[in-house]
């Protein structure tokens, strides 16, 4: 039988950071937009056999505002058989493993790419540099990906100690404690006693671990660090 699904909603001047701190909200076959647009940001990145769209949106988001429709526009038919190309086919089981290895793929291009300061905006301000990396340790660390995830712990600390009435709060102290937990149980033990080490020196107030929002590619598939 037919099933809405109903999509995350967010602010148009919000999309970007959604998109990249979160998940793809976006449903490929409901998207309208201009020709002016591709002629912008280019054509879809053929090396991707899968999530095309997910990286594409991410490139529009840059430089254009995406405006949400809430009613359901497109009836989409999902089945149990084979997926993906040619080259690279999978069975539906295998599908949350499959998008997380483009993904992974995705975020080191978001890496390379997109500088910190396009993502957050002014980070003249310690604060709002230290929130800005600790948001972008997230998104490296749901792709698990270890080499970003450790040059901006370093920065993280770095920022820290030369700031010294600077301190994690509440909710970046929640994000780093499950990203402990994350790191440990993935094998990277080093990592994750450096994290907990940043949040045992640098922690101002109070927090609880919390699971943060998108976190849902530990929970639905499982996956380890390369």
């Amino acid at each position: 039988g037919m099933k809405e699904i109903r999509v995350s909603q967010c602010p148009s001047e919000e999309v970007f950071r959604s998109l990249l701190l979160a998940r793809n909200f976006i449903c490929g076959v409901g998207v309208v937009a201009r020709t002016s647009c591709y002629r912008r940001v280019g054509k879809f990145d053929e090396s991707l056999d899968r999530s095309q769209d997910y990286e594409m949106w991410i490139q529009r988001a840059r430089h254009f505002k995406g405006f949400p429709i809430p009613q359901s526009t497109v009836d989409v038919k999902e089945h149990l058989g084979p997926r993906g190309a040619a080259s690279d086919r999978f069975n539906a089981a295998e599908m949350g493993k499959k998008q997380h290895q483009y993904h992974r793929l995705i975020f080191e291009k978001v890496y390379r790419e997109i500088p910190i300061a396009e993502i957050f905006g002014d980070l003249s301000a310690p604060e709002h540099h230290l929130n800005a990396l600790v948001e972008r340790i997230w998104m490296m660390a749901k792709g698990l990906l270890v080499g970003q995830v450790r040059k901006n712990l370093e920065s993280l600390r770095n920022l820290l100690e030369s700031n010294p009435d600077l301190g994690l709060e509440p909710a970046a102290g929640s994000c780093l404690s499950f990203l402990v937990k994350v790191f440990k149980e993935k094998g990277h033990a080093s990592l994750s006693e450096t994290m907990r080490s940043i949040l045992v020196a640098h922690t101002h107030g109070n927090y609880e671990m919390k699971t943060p929002v998108g976190a849902a590619i530990w929970d639905s598939v499982e996956v380890s660090f390369p």
